[in-house]
Order: structure tokens, then C-alpha cells, then sequence
């Protein structure tokens, strides 16, 4: 995809933020038969939330919509909410509004699912609050959407979705007791709306349990296909360690540190040593374009995705890393090969390990070449301290 037509999608995605909750607001205004006035606004207070939760998404220059991993679910859940939203009040759909903060929070963690929690009860009261005037709903919602926020950030066994299921439907229906003060007459004319809620948290706990399915069965899957590729029999290894010793030497140096590496940051090890033992595969066949050789390379022999990209993204000359395990194999590499060169030319004693490294992050953050491979702050600090105890033992 050309950069021209990159900078397409991005202009197109952002109207869309802007269009959906829209549409969700004109929906609402014309099933609910609002008034001109009630309907215009709709539209403008949706605007301005779409506005504020778009400069959320990309006001800096690692932009939050950046690092959302399943776009496609992103986008979906929006859609999903916002026509929800349009739809409550006329029917009884529950709590399925609140799809896009369970897809935030399994996608990024609690940090956007949050903000999309706020987003929608701004929409929601901006909708429905002022017509119905169900302040007990609105606090139901509120309440009940903070508790989905935080518990599907923090889901990552199927077995708990069990657990999280039975805290959401009694929280929910603890909640619809006691903000009608435990008046069981009040509860028959909301009985619909009671069983809707049930079932959509429901679902949302089902959404929860085949996204952590398939996400375990593709990390799985990756797993034993990187295992494969780095077994002794296997034929670009083999090749490599034909080409030249030292560069094999390197490699494997690379692969080791870069999976300790990993480890700290609770990144994923063996991509990560996959991708530093693979990232030089290339020269065996183009010196000068390894990149786009080992590119080829990888390709001819299946390499997964997300290792190609680790190839690719290695070099400070190449693409910037996008995930932390192909910043760890920068930051390996960068550093081991600073340590040679420095010890070749005889400088290497002028300067301390623990000066080399805090130049080389330093060096690396002011390029920007961190920007956008997803790390935090304290994993940057970790991965410094962890590369200036473990880059020159001989523990590893």
C-alpha cells in the first residue's frame, strides 16, 4: 500500500469515528419521534465527544489507535455499540453498547477501555439521560460499564470467564434492586429490559471466552511454528551456520539475549529469540540488501507474520519496530554490535559497559526509533538496566 493511500484510510477511519455515533443519534432521535431541536442535538454533542475521543486516539506521535492490535474488532465493537445506543429505548438490547469497552480491554488493556467507557456514557446521556430521565439506569450503567472495563483487562484464562460471568450478572442485578430501593412491585415494568441485560452480559462473557480461545490457540500455533523453525535440522539454519561461523555466533548471541530480554518485559520469549537468532538470515544470499533478502528468505520458508516483521524492523536504516520483541532484537543487536566494534578498534576500554548502553537507548529514544513499538516507560527503564548487567556477562 502506497503512503498516499495510507494517509487515505487514516482520514477515512477518523470520519468514521465521527459518522458512527452520529448516525447513532439520529437513529435514536427518529425512533424515539424527538423534535428538530432534540435531534440537532444529538448530532452536535456527538460530534464534539467524537472529537475529544479522536484527539485521545491520535495526539501523540505514538498515537493510541496505533497500537490497537485487532482493528477490525475495534471497529466492529464501535458499530456494535453505537447502534445499540441508537436502538435502546426502543428496544430492549441490553448492555451490548458496552462491546466496545470488553474489545478495548482484551485488545489494549484498561488504559482505552476506559476511555471508551466514558465515551459511550457521554453519548448515552447525551441520547437517552435527558429523555427518560432514568438517573438510576444512567448509574447502573455507569457502575456496571467501570466493572467490565476493569475485569476484561484483566481476562486472560478461559476459566475465569466463569467467575466474571457471576460478577457481572449479580453485580447487575444487586444494582437494579437497590437503586429501586428492593421494591419488587417496581421491578415488573422493567422486567423486559432486566432479561435483556442478563443475556448481553452473557454474550459479552461469551465474546470474552472465544476471544482468549482463539487468541491462545494462534499464540500456540505461533509457538510451536517458531520451536520448528529453530531446530538444528532445520535448512536455513543449517545454511546459516554453513555461511560463516561468526556470523552464526552472532546470531545465536542475539537470539539468546534478545528472549531474556523478553522475558523482562513480559514480552513474547521465544518470537523474540526467533527474531534475533533470523534477523541477519539475509546476508547469506545479498551482503548489502540483507533486509529485503532475509524478507525473501523468510517467506520462501514460511516464516510467520510477525517474525518477517521482526526482520524487517531490526535495522535503525529499516522500518522502526512495531512490537516490543522487534525493539528487543534492535536494542540486542545495536548494542553487541557497538560492544564489537568498539572492542575490535581498541576503544572499548575508554568507555564503561553501562555508558555504552545508556548511550545507545539514549541514541535510540531521541531518533524516535522506540516510538512505536509499544512500550512503556518503565519497560524502556527495565530493558536499560536489564542490557547493562547482562549484555557482557558470561552468563548467557
Amino acid at each position: 500500500m502506497s503512503n498516499g493511500q495510507n494517509k487515505a484510510k487514516v482520514y477515512f477511519e477518523r470520519i468514521l469515528i465521527f459518522i458512527i455515533p452520529v448516525i447513532s443519534g439520529i437513529c435514536h432521535a427518529i425512533l424515539q419521534k424527538e423534535r428538530i431541536g432534540g435531534l440537532l442535538s444529538n448530532i452536535v454533542i456527538a460530534v464534539f465527544a467524537a472529537g475529544i475521543y479522536d484527539t485521545f486516539l491520535h495526539i501523540r506521535k505514538d498515537y493510541i489507535y496505533q497500537k490497537i492490535k485487532n482493528k477490525k474488532m475495534f471497529w466492529c465493537s464501535y458499530v456494535i455499540s453505537f447502534l445499540a445506543l441508537g436502538l435502546e429505548g426502543t428496544f430492549p438490547v441490553g448492555m451490548l453498547c458496552f462491546l466496545f469497552v470488553a474489545a478495548a480491554a482484551l485488545d489494549s488493556g484498561f488504559e482505552l477501555s476506559a476511555v471508551n467507557y466514558v465515551y459511550l456514557m457521554i453519548q448515552y446521556a447525551a441520547i437517552i439521560l435527558t429523555e427518560d430521565k432514568d438517573v438510576y439506569r444512567f448509574l447502573v450503567y455507569l457502575l456496571i460499564g467501570l466493572v467490565i472495563a476493569l475485569l476484561f483487562s484483566q481476562l486472560k484464562e478461559k476459566a475465569a470467564v466463569l467467575y466474571l460471568s457471576v460478577i457481572l450478572i449479580a453485580g447487575d442485578l444487586t444494582m437494579q434492586f437497590a437503586v429501586r430501593q428492593f421494591d419488587l412491585s417496581k421491578m415488573h415494568s422493567f422486567l423486559a429490559d432486566g432479561i435483556a441485560e442478563i443475556i448481553s452480559l452473557l454474550i459479552l462473557a461469551l465474546f470474552g471466552f472465544c476471544y482468549i480461545q482463539f487468541y491462545a490457540a494462534r499464540a500456540k500455533d505461533l509457538k510451536l511454528r517458531l520451536l520448528c523453525l529453530m531446530k538444528p535440522d532445520f535448512d536455513l539454519r543449517i545454511r546459516l551456520e554453513a555461511y560463516s561461523p561468526a556470523l552464526m555466533s552472532h546470531s545465536v548471541q542475539i537470539s539468546r539475549l534478545s528472549e531474556m530480554a523478553a522475558e523482562k518485559i513480559n514480552a513474547n520469549a521465544v518470537l523474540a529469540k526467533a527474531g534475533g537468532f533470523y534477523h541477519d538470515i539475509g546476508k547469506i544470499e545479498d551482503e548489502k540488501n540483507y533486509i529485503e533478502a532475509g524478507i525473501r528468505l523468510g517467506k520462501k520458508a514460511d516464516f510467520p507474520q510477525r517474525l518477517l516483521e521482526i526482520i524487517s524492523q531490526h535495522s535503525t536504516a529499516h522500518e522502526k519496530p512495531k512490537s516490543p520483541e522487534a525493539a528487543v532484537v534492535m536494542l540486542s543487536d545495536c548494542i553487541v554490535s557497538t560492544g564489537d566494534y568498539l572492542a575490535k578498534s581498541g576503544r572499548l576500554k575508554k568507555i564503561t559497559r553501562e555508558k555504552l548502553v545508556r548511550s545507545v537507548f539514549q541514541n535510540r529514544i531521541e531518533k524516535g526509533e522506540l516510538a512505536e513499538a509499544g512500550l512503556t516507560q518503565e519497560q524502556i527503564h527495565i530493558l536499560r538496566e536489564f542490557y547493562i548487567t547482562n549484555t557482557f556477562s558470561k552468563a548467557w
